[in-house]
């Protein structure tokens, strides 16, 4: 399943302050990877991680102080193909602001 968040209007960089793997992690989850870099001409940070033991989660979040924009993926815990085939999906997005 992904779900995509588009708020207009939103701020990046006050919608993103806390969004980070220390977050996630004193929140029970146990990351796999996070990194902030740009997407789509956009500061942005993803996280891989799991929040339980059935499903696995991707989180991407990037923007500016117009818009933030979010991308959350949530698949069985098991299923590698599924996992790769989201995240392919999700780092081959191209968002056009206009």
């Amino acid at each position: 399943m992904i779900n995509v968040y588009d708020l207009i209007g939103g701020n990046y960089y006050t919608n993103a302050a806390t969004f980070s793997a220390s977050k996630f992690e004193s929140n029970g989850a146990k990351v796999f990877e996070f990194k902030e870099f740009t997407f789509s001409d956009y500061p942005a940070k993803f996280i891989s991680m799991q929040g339980d033991p059935q499903t696995k989660s991707f989180s991407l979040v990037f923007g500016d102080t117009t818009f933030s924009s979010m991308i959350l993926a949530k698949y069985v815990a098991t299923d590698l193909e599924t996992e790769k085939q989201i995240k392919d999906a999700i780092f081959s997005i191209v968002y056009d602001k206009n």
